[in-house]
């Protein structure tokens, strides 16, 4: 295994900050494929550090401003989607709690869980639904629209034909990232496998072509995923994985778990202190706030004590 980098993003809201990334780690990267990690005999055609992208969840803003700029700048791209979302023309469930009030939402998952509103009021909704299974999730989103009159969400997402315009060219590589979007770890044996493999199959046979790669949701080792998922992902032929364990690539990594740093925002000064950091920003982060995992770890206590969760 190369030492390297994987970049990870998300949605693109300002297309010249992206194209300024681009820029700046067209400069001081070498862009690679996801492979190239593994191939140690292959001769590197730079002294740069090699650096994969990757682009989670198919928002359209990929399509329509990070698609041509990863194009121009010749920047092999892993896409994560899930073939539902494209197909049905849907949203994804984190999309549409994104768009309650969060108040409203919130006091509405206290009187379905029969908790105080109190005990949620610290945590962000969308923190809120990563403890449960995705069946309690979508069933909450539904009850929630119905009783509030609340109108489908536009779709946010691209489209197949999108998809396979994406998937022909040479510059991006579509892999799987689960039909529904769930937690896996809080699912049982039998909905992390299909989610998984269903989600790789229907790709395959959308875009007519094998998929090797995937995301777990959300993507934390051994909080969102672990060892049953491992072995589920190479059940369905999966050969690169990846994390959101924010760290280089060192020379022995597990290519089913290979982890990612997150670029959101911020100037080229802040990216290059982030990237260069490594596993080191998230501690620097912790001290500033508490890390979703550890207000999940609280919230899913506190939610126990009430019989809530399994």
């Amino acid at each position: 295994m190369r030492r390297g980098l994987i970049a990870m993003f998300h949605v693109i809201d300002d297309e010249q900050w992206f194209e300024q990334t681009l820029q700046f780690l067209a400069t001081n990267y070498q862009f690679v494929d996801l492979p190239f990690f593994e191939d140690t005999s292959a001769q590197s055609r730079s002294e740069k550090m090699p650096l994969h992208i990757t682009f989670d969840d198919g928002d359209r803003s990929f399509y329509d401003k990070a698609f041509p700029l990863i194009q121009k700048y010749e920047a092999p791209t892993t896409l994560f989607v899930s073939p539902k979302i494209i197909e049905e023309e849907n949203t994804y469930w984190f999309q549409e709690v994104g768009a309650f009030s969060p108040s409203a939402f919130k006091e509405f998952l206290a009187n379905e869980l029969n908790v105080a509103p109190l005990l949620l009021s610290p945590y962000h909704p969308i923190l809120i639904c990563k403890c449960f299974k995705i069946s309690f999730i979508l069933n909450t989103i539904n009850k929630f629209k119905l009783q509030y009159g609340l109108s489908p969400l536009l779709n946010q997402n691209i489209s197949t034909n999108e998809l396979k315009e994406i998937n022909a060219s040479s510059m991006v590589t579509i892999g799987g990232h689960t039909m529904n979007h769930p937690i896996l770890a809080n699912e049982s044996d039998e909905i992390s496998s299909f989610e998984i493999k269903e989600s790789v199959g229907s790709l395959s046979s959308l875009l007519n072509t094998e998929i090797t790669r995937f995301a777990c949701p959300n993507g934390t080792p051994h909080k969102d995923f672990g060892a049953r998922e491992m072995t589920f992902k190479k059940e369905a032929g999966i050969r690169h994985a990846v994390s959101t364990e924010p760290r280089h690539l060192t020379k022995n990594e597990n290519l089913l778990s290979l982890p990612r740093i997150s670029l959101t925002h911020g100037s080229t000064r802040y990216l290059n202190l982030k990237l260069l950091a490594g596993k080191h920003w998230k501690w620097a982060e912790r001290m500033r706030s508490k890390s979703e995992q550890e207000q999940r770890n609280n919230l899913s206590k506190l939610i126990k004590q009430k019989h809530l969760i399994a």
